[in-house]
């Protein structure tokens, strides 16, 4: 299993996250566009190339939130989608054929994501922290970026949730 921490800065403008390994090692950064249209949280590796990004897009007609996770190359990775207005449920899909599952509390983060019922990762709030801070335990043949984009996303989903 790989082992990572996602350090969410307090105070700046935007969203920005830090991502360490277990050495405290810098792996990735992850920052929020502000001005631009809908939400926009793009990923670093720690030479600064863009790996992934993230886009918020509401659902025409639905009070429903919908992401898409791309590649720095504009390939789609994954389409996250609420799916409940009262408590979070997401759906993430690959394509029509793939699909994988939250299982756990989100509100606590304290969750799990499984690939037709197998562990992929798993993720923990890290209590009493400057900040928030996340710790994902991955699965070792789960590529850890795409993991992280994931779990970015999802904290933007049940963050906007709570906040408006």
């Amino acid at each position: 299993m790989t082992k990572l921490y996602i350090k969410q800065k307090v105070f700046s403008i935007g969203e920005k996250y830090n991502v360490y390994d277990e050495f405290k090692n810098k792996k990735f950064y992850c920052e929020g566009s502000i001005f631009s249209w809908g939400s926009k949280i793009k990923m670093f590796n720690k030479d600064t190339n863009e790996l992934m990004f993230v886009i918020r897009q509401k659902i025409k007609f639905s009070l429903y939130k919908k992401y898409k996770i791309f590649d720095g190359h504009d390939n789609l990775l994954a389409i996250v989608k609420q799916k409940s207005l009262f408590r979070p449920k997401l759906e993430i899909v690959l394509n029509e054929n793939e699909q994988y599952t939250c299982k756990g509390d989100l509100f606590s983060y304290n969750f799990q994501i499984l690939d037709n019922g197998l562990l992929i990762g798993s993720v923990s709030k890290k209590i009493l922290s400057w900040g928030d801070t996340y710790m994902l335990d991955i699965s070792d043949n789960f590529e850890p970026s795409f993991f992280v984009a994931i779990v970015i996303t999802i904290d933007d989903c049940v963050h906007r949730e709570n906040n408006g």
